[in-house]
């Protein structure tokens, strides 16, 4: 404002010089670019089975560095049925389908040690396998369930204890080996066979528990005296098959450099056996495998080397997750953890995208959550990382447009006045650019498909877009840009021409140079000339939009004298097209990848 008070101009020239430079100052529309961008990518997410519920998180997704994932339901079907039993008489008999008086004790035992009426997986597959094997389980759940020792999240059992129909009690319990061998008792004989059987089955990668039973005098309110009777029958192994196209999508997450982590309860035999399946042993440091014995015995730094190295955790806790959670933030890595129980919520709220599961997850998981899976899928994570990528590029290619139309609005509103020459740029000129044509025109980004090569390249910082080499090459392109299109204006000035003139010589050069400029930008890093992209209707659609603000600004009169233009002569448009294409272009021999 003082320099054009300085030069002559009057306090009303001076203002609007003063607003003028307050809008090309403040970018607007980056806003409103970043909220549709991340809009949209929340749309297209939930048509593939991601619900957003957090719309930063759409963007994280691209920057995913590494998914930690639970095992059943997620890599897996979540269709648990029993695949094998074995019991205790003399040793271990493996049943081979006859259902003798042993396998029979084993699946009422086991029935008892359900709930009545389940809804966890497990619980369901052994009430089903038993009815189909002849045990009355109505009968069984006719009696009374007096006591419901919980779940032990440490030795991961779980203790009933029921007054029959007959009026007997018996004491019912199942969990891992491990943990009904420290409450149960069984001799040594048929311990060693059990053991030879438990990692028989997991071998296999079957999920495996232990069943034990026993008579009771009736409940004493102590859990260690109603467990103290119990004798170990043996065990039943579940098969859980794995998801289609698991497999497919963890080789993708490889390429992309995505590391995934699976973290389960399952019995570390188990969780390897799955794991080798599933080809996790070929990710990470030699594929290691902690338990979360591990974890509890760990230090920092041993906690540190092990969210480094291992890719499976085996028989860990909800709070272990969480542990697990912040030792890879603090190396960096942007996390994405899976959960769907109500104890799962900390590791999900402290991961950078928390991953509920929408099928049998609980609320409290799901309000935790910055992602829903519709479809309790992992292949579905890997979907919707790919997408997040494509979102995050093309957010970078639409603030970097943004960047480089930005910079001649920014040099106009501060160079023309030093020299003392008449507004080149105009407050409703700011306004048709930046609250109109430059949101519009941005979205051309939005909708471009994702690169050939998006899953095989290694995630981008979550900072990119704001690094010296991402923004060096727009900065620069709109600095020649704003030199070309001052340069025109003041050389239209020069020539005699009226302001109201040469302001839309310049004007129109800007709007000109934003074909090119959408071209370049769609291909950063790949020749518009060496490479063949078939152009997108969001593309066609803006370079119309370009030509009616073009043709109304300077031909429907009304318009005109609104933004206060005036057609200049048609001898002026060869200088237009040189410019717009020579500012834009000339960075076209820079770039060199995927060339």
């Amino acid at each position: 404002m003082t320099t054009l008070l300085l030069h002559g101009h009057s306090w009303e020239e001076a203002v609007i010089a003063g607003v003028a430079l307050a809008i090309a100052a403040i970018p607007e529309e980056f806003s409103i670019v970043y909220t549709l961008y991340l809009s949209l990518g929340a749309w297209r997410l939930t048509r593939d089975h991601a619900l957003v519920r957090n719309l930063p998180g759409v963007e994280a997704l691209g920057s995913t560095t590494v998914i930690c994932t639970d095992k059943t339901g997620t890599l897996t079907e979540g269709n648990i049925v029993v695949a094998e039993t074995a019991t205790v008489e003399n040793g271990i008999l493996t049943n081979k389908g006859v259902l003798d008086t042993q396998t029979l004790e084993l699946l009422a035992a086991a029935v008892l040690a359900s709930e009545p009426d389940p809804f966890d997986p497990l619980d369901r597959a052994i009430i089903d396998y038993a009815m189909q094997s002849g045990v009355d389980v109505p009968s069984l759940h006719a009696g009374h369930l007096i006591t419901d020792w919980p779940f032990d999240p440490n030795d991961k059992y779980v203790t009933h204890l029921w007054k029959l129909p007959v009026g007997t009690h018996q004491v019912a319990t199942k969990g891992s080996l491990e943990g009904v061998l420290a409450h149960a008792h069984i001799d040594d004989v048929s311990l060693k066979a059990l053991n030879q059987a438990h990692s028989a089955f997991a071998r296999q990668g079957k999920r495996v528990i232990a069943i034990a039973s026993a008579s009771s005098n009736g409940p004493t309110s102590d859990r260690k005296l109603d467990e103290a009777p119990l004798q170990i029958l043996g065990l039943i192994a579940f098969h859980d098959p794995l998801r289609d196209g698991v497999k497919e999508a963890i080789a993708t997450c490889k390429a992309a450099g995505i590391r995934v982590i699976m973290i389960t309860g399952d019995h570390p035999v188990t969780a390897q056996a799955i794991a080798s399946e599933l080809g996790l042993a070929a990710l990470g440091d030699g594929g290691q495998l902690a338990t979360g014995d591990d974890l509890d015995a760990a230090d920092p730094v041993e906690l540190n080397r092990l969210a480094a190295t291992a890719n499976v955790f085996a028989r860990t806790r909800p709070e272990q997750k969480h542990s697990l959670v912040k030792a890879l933030r603090r190396q960096g890595e942007v996390v994405a953890m899976t959960g769907d129980g109500i104890n799962d919520a900390p590791a999900l709220r402290a991961a950078n995208i928390g991953v509920a599961m929408g099928k049998r997850g609980t609320a409290v998981a799901r309000d935790a959550a910055t992602i829903v899976l519709l479809d309790d899928n992992f292949a579905t994570i890997v979907s919707a990382t790919r997408d997040g990528r494509r979102i995050y590029e093309n957010l970078t290619r639409a603030f970097a447009y943004l960047i480089a139309v930005h910079i001649p609005l920014l040099l106009a509103a501060l160079v023309i006045p030093l020299v003392g020459k008449p507004l080149l740029l105009l407050p409703v000129q700011f306004v048709i650019l930046e609250v109109l044509l430059h949101p519009i025109v941005s979205l051309v980004f939005e909708a471009e498909p994702a690169s050939e090569d998006i899953m095989m390249r290694p995630p981008r910082h979550a900072n990119y877009a704001l690094t010296r080499r991402a923004l060096w090459r727009p900065i620069a392109i709109g600095t020649v840009l704003g030199i070309g299109v001052i340069g025109l204006y003041l050389l239209a000035l020069s020539w005699g021409w009226p302001s109201p003139q040469a302001r839309a010589f310049g004007f129109v050069t800007l709007l000109m140079a934003q074909p090119p400029l959408l071209l370049v930008e769609r291909l950063p890093e790949r020749s518009i000339w060496r490479t063949r992209l078939a152009p997108t209707r969001e593309l066609l659609g803006a370079f119309l939009a370009i030509g009616i603000t073009v043709g109304a600004i300077l031909f429907i009169p009304p318009i005109a004298r609104i933004v206060q233009l005036h057609s200049f002569p048609a001898s002026g448009w060869l200088w237009i097209m040189l410019v717009a294409a020579a500012s834009t272009l000339w960075s076209e021999p820079l770039k060199r990848r995927h060339n």
